[in-house]
């Protein structure tokens, strides 16, 4: 019985936990602001339509910098941005900059049109520094952000549940195999079990 409740908690918890790496940034809420000409320092022409949105299926914002639209489109572990035909200016920052105001961002796990050291994650912040760089109209930018990160508490919970339950078989048989040496030992003593 005991090893059936187990066989299930296991189970029940593998399954939590491949929910919660796959589900990593739906339904998160995130900020987007463009910074120029430094990190920290809002760009006086731009406009974000929405600039708070929550993440699902599709275009989740636009954000316009002096009239040039770039789309922005998270999924569960990745985002895309689409630019227009752009030579953005140099100087020490000029990007995109989003808040994640559920969690944190895991780290990049690959970024495929831009170099991913122009790519900053610091906690719930993820900048992204394209000072310098030139786009075509439809060029993408899109990076891949690693999965797993830290279990969700229900998971935690059950791998608690699990590794306690693992604990008291394990006594509950040494218990048993204590009691049965024990009575093994009585019979020899006294001569029954030779």
């Amino acid at each position: 019985m005991l090893k059936a409740i187990l066989i299930a908690g296991a189970a029940l918890a593998a399954s939590l936990g491949a929910t919660a790496a796959n589900a990593q940034l739906n339904g998160n809420v995130i900020s987007v602001a463009y910074n120029f000409p430094a990190l920290g320092t809002d760009y006086y022409n731009y406009s974000a339509s929405p600039s708070t949105f929550t993440v699902g299926s599709g275009i989740e914002s636009t954000v316009t910098v002096d009239g040039l639209p770039i789309s922005i489109d998270f999924a569960n572990s990745s985002l895309t941005l689409t630019a227009p035909s752009v030579s953005w200016s140099s100087s020490a920052f000029n990007g995109l900059v989003f808040t994640n105001n559920s969690g944190v961002f895991s780290s990049i796990l690959s970024a495929t049109g831009i170099d991913p050291s122009r790519i900053s994650v610091t906690g719930n912040q993820l900048a992204i520094n394209w000072n310098g760089m030139s786009f075509n109209s439809g060029d993408t930018v899109f990076l891949s952000f690693a999965s797993g990160g830290v279990p969700e508490p229900a998971t935690w919970a059950l791998m608690i549940l699990g590794f306690g339950a693992i604990g008291f078989a394990m006594r509950r048989a040494k218990i048993r195999s204590d009691v049965r040496f024990d009575e093994k030992i009585k019979r020899i003593a006294a001569g029954a079990d030779a």
